[in-house]
């Protein structure tokens, strides 16, 4: 399965957090070591981050400035 198909996988369910525990921290960390693999950016896989991000919180949008800004932040660690 592609990274980017997956990359929802990292996310907790119901709209959580990205990584934001071990399990889907384990995900994430696969998933950015296969778009590293593919050739992607670390700007391409937050492309995807905020996508998603902007569908599952949709509905929200006064928290989702909070809510990505965390997001980005966990990515740049995994990065």
């Amino acid at each position: 399965m592609p990274w980017r198909a997956k990359l929802f996988q990292s996310f907790g369910p119901n709209g959580g957090q990205f990584a934001a525990d071990p399990e889907t921290e384990a995900i994430a960390r696969q998933v950015v070591a296969e778009a590293k693999r593919e050739g992607a950016s670390k700007d391409d896989v937050a492309k995807e981050v905020v996508y998603h991000a902007h569908s599952v919180m949709i509905m929200a949008t006064i928290a989702l400035e909070p809510y990505l800004s965390i997001a980005l932040q966990r990515l740049d660690d995994l990065w």
